[in-house]
């Protein structure tokens, strides 16, 4: 298998697992009760762009 085709697979799976346990929060918790920390950083850019998604 091409690595680039196994990298795509693999953020693909990444990305819906987040997306998953995303959801799975927001069905917990009510939304005034959530919060996400955002240091302008790569992985907290990342999980903003996931929930505003």
């Amino acid at each position: 298998m091409n690595d680039r085709r196994v990298d795509r697979e693999t953020l693909a799976r990444k990305t819906a697992d987040s997306e998953k346990i995303i959801r799975q929060a927001f069905e917990k918790f009510a939304v005034e009760d959530l919060a996400i920390a955002w240091t302008g950083g790569k992985d907290s850019t990342v999980m903003l762009w996931l929930i505003r998604r």
